[in-house]
């Protein structure tokens, strides 16, 4: 099991990753919990729907009853293609007009920046 949410949320970073880069500014952890959260509804859905379609397909682990096991697999196989067509509807990032925060930091205010951090993180350990 380790092994499994290791590799999660391994391959959850670049995910993350353009997340970080989409979020506006000043909302950043409510939005990483919007992710984080819409991701965990997607997976319990997907339980949920996987269970119910094996259910209805009359596969229930007793011999021969893996007849239609090639259904659910090419079925479970297109589905996640299905989501690709959803890119489309999705606004380009100058539609959303949102200051993101990679342009916000660039190499002129990264050190004014990480200095703000450091004092910050400095008051709030003395206090």
């Amino acid at each position: 099991m380790l092994c499994y949410s290791t590799v999660n949320e391994l391959h959850l970073m670049p995910l993350m990753i353009l997340a970080c880069q989409m979020c506006p500014k000043g909302i950043e952890t409510t939005f990483y919990a919007f992710v984080m959260a819409v991701i965990n509804l997607g997976y319990l859905l997907s339980y949920w729907l996987g269970g119910l379609l094996a259910y209805e397909m009359g596969i229930t682990g007793e011999v021969g009853s893996f007849v239609n096991l090639w259904k659910l697999l090419l079925i479970s196989s297109v589905s996640p293609l299905i989501c690709l067509l959803v890119l489309f509807w999705l606004p380009k990032r100058n539609e959303l007009g949102l200051e993101s925060n990679v342009e916000r930091i660039n190499e002129s205010n990264l050190p004014e920046i990480t200095q703000t951090n450091i004092r910050d993180s400095d008051s709030l350990l003395l206090s």
